[in-house]
């Protein structure tokens, strides 16, 4: 069973913690923020060329 929910701040070591959680439950608001603007930064530090994942 694949359990949905919030466990960016969970303890993952702690025996009642669900077996499997979706990937997403791990990357709340914040954490997907910060890593947006790294990558943008990053994109425009080295030129690289910004494309929209789907057309890929």
């Amino acid at each position: 069973m694949i359990h949905k929910g919030n466990y960016a701040e969970a303890d993952i070591t702690d025996p009642s913690f669900p077996r499997l959680p979706t990937y997403q439950s791990f990357y709340d608001t914040e954490a997907i923020k910060l890593v947006t603007d790294i990558f943008n930064e990053d994109f425009e530090a080295y030129h690289y060329l910004k494309m929209d994942i789907s057309t890929i």
